[in-house]
């Protein structure tokens, strides 16, 4: 390893990690400071080629220079030169420090120099002005201080291994790292008198694939050449104001015959991948000016954020083959025959918000991917800016504007045969020229061109495709031939294509198989100076698209033409639910007639004043018309006529320009007909709709709308952005409360049967079972138990129902009051979800806390009449999606439920003395209010808060019996048969708003009438401990609910 330091002042540290032995014949020796100034000093005044050996001294791993002792340091005399050798082959890493300051001494050359053959790094601290760094391994440390970076005066070579810059480094000189292939024959010797294989390698494995390591913020002001790759951290910075080029190092394998005379039979050589090494340019941000990137069997992979200004990047892929030789006049160089076996591939990625600016251009034998949101722009080339061999990519939101090819068939992006060009959503290719004429994209012959849109965004293909020309006419020009381009539509959103002149040059087939076709030339805004990006949108204006070739394969979305533009082509086909939009002044010129299929319908387009496309949810109610010319394409019996949109065409040929007549019904009068939220919210929709902006979720709402033709699947689009599904989140949390007080006041009935020494049975009146037998007088209860509840309500009234599950558990604790009566407190928890009925989607976990007191009394001697009661209080936290357009609104909402009952309860005994009749009645009160909320998402609505609120009146009986057996368990199960009737009612309903409008929505009317049966069984095991379980059904009109609670006590 060499360093050369012409005209300069040697430093401050010469540093030397471990000990060193001379590999070389040395002229003079330091093994200390001291010593090297004096062997320095006898090596200058020489006169002629010295050299000086460094050994560190025992016990040492450097020798430092002072300041006085760097200033003993004389010239080199005459044309001397010394040579500072250090050898280690121990492999320890070897530091060398220079200090260059002050310039006391003039030097006419100084080599700093490695022996062949070490492995030893040599770490440069600083070289401001050093000639040359000459080596293996190279590493020039770098600084913290980015706002002071370390200038690196220094070239830099080195040999099969790798050169590091660290951070903050602005190297000033080349940097060149060469990879030697090593060179093996076997046998080295041939045998003598007998045929044999000789076999040469020439491999780069002792070479280092990464030859070039760049650090944060490095400034590379020279060429940077490298047999292996040049790479970084991928968030580092790199500046290069110099050529940087990267070739790969091929390894061979030949194989030569001979036979025992020893001549030559055979030659082969083979390009060896395992004894290869790829190249690369792999960089972080660059910034990068008028220079080459180039490389040669390798990718060039630029970060984001990068900058190319007047830049021209190039990637070469590399063949790998074997191939034969034979004999020609004695000279075994005539190649017989070549087999690739691998190809290292060059292609070019640049990464996200990269600009391309200043007459760059970028070159692929493979693949060129641009991120998302870059800008190519401004850019001259005489065979266009960006050219490969493979595939290319544009990312979303990437624009292609105000670039120039001058050679004929060129363009901006120039596509390979058989090759496949991907377009982002949002990208803009447009202001585009080739040879003069607007055009963005020069395809080959069979090519593939795939465009994706997502959602409501715009891909504008503002200047045209040119397409090759077939290889040969088609007999028929409806199959287009093979090697003709097919562009393929997909995504939900739209395609802007049309140049603005009175031709196309796209030939291909178009085929769309997503999202929507406009056919129009796009005015943008004012070019963004600091980015080079055009701005909005401002208008779509007239387009040609197609020529007598193109063919057009409609299977799903619409096809626009915009005002007085053209669609042409051989032939076009529309299925599927496919929409044809005609502006005024529109053209249909296909070779044979188009034809329509499935449920594709031709509309018109109603443009503005200024001739803009009007979006049909901006389409004001009445009549508009519009004149086309058809060409000898029927569109009368495909008219668009659906529930809000009927259209009409003048009688008469389908040849020349015709009249077609639309009328907007708006949404209100086509949904009159509906009860429940619907034509409420369609009256909403209808009074919000022109307010809407283009191209916002809630227009693209209004564009699904308005074109749907059964007006069931209308009530359920309403119906699914009304909120009615959220307004049943207050059945759901009074239905939660009411399992939990179930459970609490069937308990207090267990737990009054615990705390008597009376023989009177008790059976609860809802069904609770209670064991009776004399037992030891006790004072209270503590018990655990368990709840679950399974509603299932059906749509009623118009109004969505919903499905709600639950479950959870409680606590409680009882105490007895007074002779005959007990008081007590329970709390406890239910996890559930609520689901809507309605094909909505909606999806919401439901978690409650629940707290209740309740209370039972006797309050005659005789015990057979009971009254019992309780209040309880619950809070539910709903969380989860509701679903417009297949788009989450994501909401939060809580739920605050009161509820309280009173019930007078008669038990009698039978004359047989064996059953109990306990027939029953109270009053049972409910309420619930939703919290006001707002859900997130692009529909995501606001609710005001609702209230539901209802007073019942049940009225049954209890039938029951105890059993008891012989190890003294008692054993009682019960049956509870009731009707209940709600006297008053008060369901949900909330004022809701969001970008569809504003309106008033209801909850489902439950059933007012119900039928309940409760059945359970009672066992008490012992004096202290017992055990239930009971089932609970209700029905209503349409409603259908199962519950079942159970408790495990303690009595103490």
């Amino acid at each position: 390893m060499k360093l050369r330091l012409p005209h300069m002042l040697l430093a401050a540290v010469i540093a030397c990690l471990g000990s060193f032995s001379v590999a070389t014949a040395a002229n003079y020796a330091a093994n200390s400071a001291d010593s090297f100034v004096t062997a320095w000093n006898q090596a200058a005044a020489s006169n002629e080629a010295s050299t000086i050996t460094i050994t560190v001294p025992a016990g040492s791993d450097n020798i430092t220079l002072t300041q006085e002792q760097r200033a003993q340091l004389n010239a080199i005399s005459g044309t001397g030169n010394v040579t500072v050798q250090m050898a280690d082959p121990s492999g320890k890493l070897v530091n060398f420090n220079y200090d260059l300051v002050n310039g006391q001494v003039s030097f006419n050359d100084i080599t700093l120099s490695e022996p062949l053959g070490s492995d030893n790094d040599i770490v440069v601290t600083n070289a401001t002005d050093t000639t040359t760094i000459d080596g293996r391994n190279i590493a020039i440390e770098g600084t913290n201080d980015a706002a002071n970076p370390k200038t690196v005066g220094a070239t830099v070579t080195s040999t099969n291994g790798q050169v590091g810059i660290g951070d903050n480094v602005s190297m000033e000189k080349a940097v060149t790292v060469t990879g030697q292939a090593a060179h093996t024959v076997d046998p080295s010797t041939p045998p003598a008198g007998e045929a044999y294989t000789r076999t040469t390698y020439d491999t780069y494995s002792n070479s280092n694939e990464q030859a070039v390591v760049l650090g944060n913020n490095v400034t590379m002001q020279d060429t940077v050449t490298a047999t292996g790759q040049i790479v970084s951290d991928p968030a580092a910075k790199v500046t290069l104001n110099g050529d940087v080029t990267s070739t790969a190092g091929i390894g061979t394998v030949t194989t030569e015959q001979f036979d025992a005379a020893n001549n030559q039979n055979s030659k082969t050589v083979i390009d060896s991948m395992d004894d290869s090494i790829s190249g690369g340019i792999v960089l972080g941000e660059t910034t990068a000016g008028s220079i080459t990137i180039k490389t040669v069997g390798g990718n060039v992979s630029l970060g984001d954020n990068t900058v190319l200004n007047g830049t021209t990047v190039s990637a070469e892929s590399v063949d790998l083959n074997k191939t034969v030789y034979s004999n020609d006049d004695g000279n075994w160089n005539t190649v017989v025959g070549t087999e690739k076996l691998d190809t290292i591939e060059g292609s070019v990625t640049l990464g996200n918000n990269t600009t391309v600016k200043g007459n760059s251009t970028l070159t692929a034998d493979d693949n060129i991917a641009i991120g998302t949101n870059s800008v190519i722009t401004g850019n001259t080339a005489a065979d266009g800016i960006i050219t490969a061999g493979g595939q290319i990519s544009i990312g979303d939101g990437t624009q292609v504007v105000g670039n120039t090819a001058t050679n004929a068939g060129k363009a901006a992006i120039n596509l390979a045969d058989g090759q496949t060009l991907y377009i982002g959503s949002g990208a803009v290719l447009s202001g585009n020229t080739s040879n003069g004429v607007l055009g963005s994209v020069h395809a080959g012959q069979n090519t593939q061109i795939n465009v994706y849109t997502d959602g409501t965004a715009y891909t504008f293909i503002n200047d045209g495709i040119d397409t090759a020309a077939p290889a040969a006419p088609t007999a028929d020009a409806a199959p287009l031939a093979a090697d003709q381009t097919v562009m393929t539509k997909t995504g939900t959103g739209t395609l802007v294509y049309g140049g603005g002149g009175a031709t196309d040059t796209f030939g291909g087939t178009y085929q769309q198989l997503e999202g929507n076709l406009i056919i129009g030339h796009a005015t943008f805004g004012t070019v963004d100076a600091a980015t080079g990006k055009v701005g909005p949108l401002q208008s779509i204006g007239a387009a040609v698209m197609g020529t007598d070739d193109t063919v057009y394969d409609i299977r799903t979305g619409q096809v626009t033409l915009a005002q007085n533009s053209t669609m042409k082509g051989a032939s076009a086909s529309f299925g599927g639910d496919s929409t044809l939009l005609l502006s005024d002044g529109s053209v249909l010129d296909f070779g044979t007639p188009a034809t329509f299929t499935d449920n594709s319908r031709v509309g018109i387009q109603v443009s503005d004043a200024t001739g803009n496309p009007v979006p049909i949810a901006q389409l004001k109610k009445g009549t508009e018309s519009v004149n086309v010319t058809l060409n000898g394409t029927d569109i009368s019996g495909r008219l668009l006529n659906n529930l809000f949109l009927t259209t009409t065409m003048a009688p008469g040929t389908t040849e020349g320009t015709t009249t077609i007549t639309q009328n907007m019904r708006g949404i209100d009068g086509p949904m009159s007909g509906y009860n429940g939220n619907v034509y409420t919210v369609a009256a909403a929709l209808e009074s919000n709709r022109l307010n809407v902006a283009a191209g916002s979720p809630a227009a693209q709402f209004y564009e699904t709308l308005l074109r749907v033709t059964d007006p069931n699947e209308a009530a359920n689009m309403i119906q699914s952005v009304s909120g009615e599904n959220v307004m049943n989140f207050a059945w759901a949390a009074s239905r939660t409360l009411r399992s939990f007080a179930d459970l609490g006041r069937i308990q207090s009935a267990a737990s009054m049967a615990r705390q008597t020494e009376d023989t009177i049975e008790v059976v609860d009146a809802k069904g609770s079972p209670i064991a009776r037998k004399t037992i030891a007088k006790g004072n209270g209860n503590i018990w655990v138990g368990g709840m679950g509840n399974w509603d299932d309500q059906d749509a009623r009234g118009g109004i969505s129902g919903y499905k709600y599950n639950a479950g959870g558990y409680a606590v409680g604790i009882d105490y007895k009051a007074a002779q005959g009566s007990l008081i007590g407190i329970a709390v406890g928890q239910s996890f559930g979800d609520i689901k809507d009925k309605s094909g909505f989607g909606s999806d919401y976990d439901v978690d409650s806390f629940m707290a209740m007191i309740y209370g039972r009394m006797h309050p005659f001697r005789e015990s057979k009449f009971t009254l019992d009661g309780y209040g309880a209080y619950g809070r539910s936290k709903f969380k989860g999606n509701s679903y417009i357009m297949g788009t989450a609104a994501n909401g939060n909402e809580n739920a605050d439920s009161f509820s309280g009952g009173l019930y007078a309860t008669w038990t009698e005994h039978f004359a047989l003395g064996k059953a109990f009749v306990t027939p029953y009645t109270g009053i049972e009160f409910m309420t619930t209010e939703l919290k006001g909320f707002s859900e997130s998402g692009p529909y995501g609505r606001s609710f005001d808060h609702a209230r539901a609120q209802n007073w019942t009146i049940p009225l049954g009986v209890t039938i029951a019996r105890a059993y008891q057996t012989d190890g003294g368990t008692t054993i009682t199960p019960a049956l509870t048969v009731a009707a209940a009737q709600d006297v008053s009612r008060m369901n949900p309903k909330s004022n809701v708003s969001g970008p569809l409008g504003a309106w008033n929505v209801r909850g489902v009317n439950v059933g007012r009438t119900a039928f309940r049966l409760n059945a359970g069984i009672d066992v008490l095991f012992s004096s202290n401990w017992g055990a239930r379980v009971c089932y609970q059904f209700e029905t209503r009109n349409k409603l259908t609910s199962h519950g079942i609670n159970g408790a495990i006590s303690y009595t103490f």
